[in-house]
C-alpha cells in the first residue's frame, strides 16, 4: 500500500472540501478529465465512501480537491480542525484481492496517561 498524502485538516478542509497535494493527483487517474469519482475504504470501520477528485479547468495550477462526499464523511466522523487525514492506494497485487483501491485513515491528537498521542478515529 502506497501513501498518497497525509495532512492536518484546516477550517476549509473541514467545512467545504479537502485540498490535496498536486503531487498525489496522478494516483487518481484523471486521464485529462477535471473530475473523477472514486471509492475509499475507512481503515477503522471498513465502510466504503464515495468521493470525487476535482481540479480547476482554468489557470496554471490545478489546485486538486476532494469534493463530493467529503463533507458527509467529515460530519459522520465528527472531524475537526487539527485532525489528520491520510489517503493510501493499494498496489496492483493488493488491489486484485480487494474491490476498493483507496484507503482513508483519520487521526486525532488526544491526551493518554499524560501524553499527547495520535488516535485513530
Amino acid at each position: 500500500m502506497n501513501s498518497l498524502f497525509r495532512k492536518q485538516l484546516s477550517k476549509t478542509d473541514v467545512e467545504k472540501r479537502l485540498a490535496i497535494p498536486t503531487s498525489s493527483l496522478q494516483a487518481f487517474n484523471l486521464n485529462g478529465a477535471c473530475s473523477v469519482g472514486f471509492e475509499a475504504e475507512d481503515m477503522l470501520s471498513g465502510r466504503i465512501w464515495q468521493f470525487h477528485c476535482t481540479t480547476r479547468t482554468k489557470g496554471f495550477y490545478s489546485k486538486p480537491v476532494i469534493s463530493k462526499g467529503w463533507v458527509q464523511f467529515v460530519k459522520f466522523k465528527q472531524l475537526r480542525v487539527g485532525d489528520r487525514v491520510a489517503f493510501y492506494k493499494l498496489n496492483q497485487h493488493e488491489h486484485e484481492a480487494q474491490l476498493v483501491p483507496y484507503k482513508i485513515e483519520v487521526e486525532r491528537k488526544i491526551e493518554l496517561l499524560g501524553k499527547l498521542v495520535w488516535a485513530k478515529v
